[in-house]
Parts: C-alpha cells; sequence; structure tokens
C-alpha cells in the first residue's frame, strides 16, 4: 500500500506552523493597538512645557500654565489652564494673524458661551463643555497646519486644548518620554 501524500504528521506540523503565525500576528496587532492610544499625564515639568511652546510656536502669558499633555504616534494634546485675558493670548501668544477687533469677538463669544453653558451645568451633572474651536490656518495666511485650539469649560474654569496630528518627529522620543515617567 502506497503512503499518502499528505500524512496525518505533516498535517499536524502545517497546523502547529499556523497556530504559531496566528498567535504571533495577534500579539503584534495587540501590541500596535496598545502603543497607539493616547497616553496622558498631569506631571508636566517646566521643560516638558518650554518644548510644547517651541513645538507649536506659543508663548504662554505667565500666569498660564500646561496641566496635562497627552500624546500617540498619531495625536498630540496639551491643555492649559490660567489664561485670563483671552483677548491678549489670541493676539500675542498664538502665532495667529488677528487683529485686535477680531480678538475682542472671539473672546466675547467665548465669554457669552460660559455664561450660558454655567447656567445649564447647573441643571445637569456635566462637568466639560466645548465653548470654542478653530484651526490655526484659518488666522494664518501662509499656513497648512492641523493645529486646532479648543475652548472648554471644565467646572467652571476655562481651558484651553491645542491638539496637532502632525508635528516635528525628532521630538517624539521625549514625547514618550514625557507621558511614561
Amino acid at each position: 500500500m502506497k503512503k499518502p501524500i499528505i500524512t496525518l504528521k505533516f498535517i499536524m506540523v502545517f497546523l502547529g506552523i499556523f497556530l504559531l503565525l496566528f498567535v504571533f500576528v495577534q500579539v503584534r496587532l495587540y501590541l500596535y493597538i496598545e502603543a497607539s492610544k493616547l497616553k496622558i499625564t498631569e506631571d508636566i515639568r517646566a521643560s516638558d512645557s518650554i518644548l510644547l511652546q517651541k513645538e507649536f510656536g506659543i508663548d504662554l502669558p505667565p500666569e498660564a500654565e500646561i496641566i496635562s499633555f497627552g500624546y500617540s504616534e498619531e495625536l498630540i494634546v496639551f491643555r492649559i489652564d490660567g489664561v485670563t485675558d483671552l483677548e491678549a493670548f489670541f493676539t500675542e501668544a498664538l502665532p495667529l494673524e488677528i487683529d485686535v477687533k477680531e480678538a475682542q469677538r472671539l473672546s466675547d463669544l467665548i465669554h457669552r458661551r460660559v455664561d450660558e453653558n454655567i447656567n445649564q451645568a447647573e441643571d445637569t451633572e456635566e462637568t466639560e463643555s466645548w465653548l470654542l474651536g478653530f484651526y490655526f490656518y484659518e488666522y494664518q495666511s501662509d499656513s497648512n497646519a492641523l493645529t486646532r485650539v479648543d475652548f472648554l469649560l471644565v467646572n467652571g474654569d476655562i481651558i484651553i486644548e491645542i491638539s496637532d496630528t502632525y508635528f516635528v518627529t525628532e521630538n517624539r522620543a521625549r514625547f514618550r518620554e514625557i507621558v511614561n515617567r
């Protein structure tokens, strides 16, 4: 009697190799997904703040501070608290081509929405609400950057959130270090 071309031993070896390959792919996929999740820290040092300000071309007023920072391979985001003069923040801190009149309009809009949201928040348990948002390129003549600025009302305070999906690659290692300490 002739031996079959495909033996039980061959099938078992092939199935074992296939299962090992399948497990390897699953582990790699899991690690990739975990690495791509946004990691957030509130441990922001002065050197971290300087790095972020240089990265985005902003100059925070003395009373403001970066209170949290998030990083993934596709997104960088940080929050600023303590900005008391929104008009000056628009014209001096952010790299925008904005005149005083437009800065006043945006500031008034934010304050009006704060008043509306505080009145609404008394009826709900919501602690964070969006007030206003825009991209840098909306107020820059020669920019195609996707840097976004959002103004949030968090527990009664105006918090500024700046995020971007494109940033200088040489700082990626430093950003990973900040969120992983």
